[in-house]
Formats: C-alpha cells, sequence, structure tokens
C-alpha cells in the first residue's frame, strides 16, 4: 500500500512544485496516477528533485501496473535511484513548469532516469519510493500510447489447401526413326517393243443388208 498525502497531483502536474511523501504503518510513500490515454505502455521513470534536503531524496523505486483485464497491480520495474545533488528550487506554489517529451527530460531540471524493458498495456500506474519521508518535485512515465481495440485473441489457425497429386504427363508415341523405314521395290510395267509392227484390231465381219422388195406398180384393169 501508500500513503496517500494531500494534493499527491503535484508529483506529474508538470512542475517543480514540491510534494512531501510520508510513511506510516498503513503503507510507504507513493502515489497512483491515472494516465488521460486509456493505454499506455510505460519503459522509463524520470525523477525530478526538490527543493528540499538530499536525505529526504528517494533511493529506490518500485513501479506497478494495473488494467481491467487481470484487476491486479502488477511489478513492471524496480531499482535504486541516483539523484543529482542539484536542487530545483521554485519561487511560487506552483514551481517552474517542467518541458520534457517521452524521449527526453527537460535538461533545465535536475533528474534522473531509469529506462527498462516493457511492452506490457496498462491503465493506472502506482509509484513508490520505500522508505519513512521522500521529497520530490516531479515524476514522468515515458512511454507510448496505445490505441484502443479489440482485446487480442489466439490467432486463427488456417488449414492448407491439400495439394493435389502431380499428374503424370503423356508419354508421346516413339518417332520412327526415317533411316529404319521399309524400302518399297516398285515392280516396273513391261515396255512394249518398238520394232514390232501393231497388229491391227480384227474388223467386224460384214452384215448383210436386207434386199427391199419394189412396191407393186398400179397396173390393175381399167373399167369401161
Amino acid at each position: 500500500g501508500i500513503t496517500n498525502t494531500p494534493d499527491t497531483t503535484r508529483a506529474y502536474d508538470a512542475t517543480t512544485s514540491k510534494l512531501l511523501l510520508k510513511a506510516t504503518n498503513a503503507g510507504q510513500p507513493g502515489f497512483d496516477i491515472t494516465p488521460v490515454w486509456p493505454q499506455t505502455i510505460v519503459h522509463g521513470i524520470r525523477v525530478y528533485t526538490s527543493s528540499d534536503s538530499i536525505s529526504r531524496d528517494p533511493t529506490y523505486f518500485i513501479l506497478s501496473g494495473w488494467n481491467d483485464v487481470n484487476g491486479e497491480w502488477q511489478v513492471i520495474a524496480e531499482g535504486a535511484l541516483s539523484l543529482p545533488s542539484g536542487r530545483n528550487s521554485h519561487t511560487n506554489p506552483l514551481g517552474y513548469i517542467t518541458s520534457s517529451t517521452p524521449t527526453q527530460g527537460d535538461p533545465n531540471f535536475y533528474h534522473k532516469e531509469v529506462l527498462f524493458e516493457n511492452t506490457q498495456l496498462y491503465s493506472k500506474y502506482r509509484v513508490i519510493f520505500p522508505g519513512k519521508e521522500r521529497c520530490v518535485s516531479q515524476v514522468e512515465l515515458p512511454g507510448v500510447l496505445v490505441q484502443e481495440g479489440p482485446a487480442p485473441g489466439p490467432s486463427p489457425t488456417t488449414t492448407p489447401a491439400p495439394v493435389p497429386p502431380p499428374t503424370s504427363a503423356p508419354v508421346s508415341a516413339p518417332v520412327p526413326d526415317p533411316t529404319s523405314a521399309p524400302t518399297l521395290n516398285p515392280t516396273l510395267a513391261p515396255l512394249p517393243d518398238p520394232t514390232s509392227a501393231p497388229t491391227p484390231a480384227p474388223s467386224p465381219a460384214p452384215t448383210e443388208a436386207p434386199v427391199l422388195s419394189p412396191p407393186p406398180s398400179n397396173t390393175g384393169p381399167t373399167g369401161t
């Protein structure tokens, strides 16, 4: 657990306003934060020093994440912190405005950055600085914004279409060897002997024409 002191939003208000976190028997100094973007992936932590004494600087951090899927806090990273000795002062309750990016902290203010590997997205984060009293001016969690979408499911299994067995190509009929084709021996018809006289064809026998009888003469009796 953590001890929520008044106005813990000073830890992430983009200013050098001082935030003193105190531990009690109920937990350790720290705070929770819910980013405006629904889902994020954090891969680092930046801690800016306050105007307080070095003895109150955090020397260790524990960063946890929470999302609606598992409903439990999961430790993302933890480790030692060695903040610079320089102090970030402020001349008013709001402090100076810091200007940083996801890849670089504000070089105008003293801070320490720790990077780590993380691919899990979360919607809420919890930062704990173990100890009795810890004082910071600004805490940043560099990372990336994740576009909302449907919950990832199992990858669909695709069944490959059956591959038809290879079809044997038809075997072409052998081409006959042109040199081995049988040779035909044509039989020549005998030519006539040019010295022999042609034998005339026999003439048909004459046919006797019938003899026509002369018509009878008109020599009948004459009447008186």
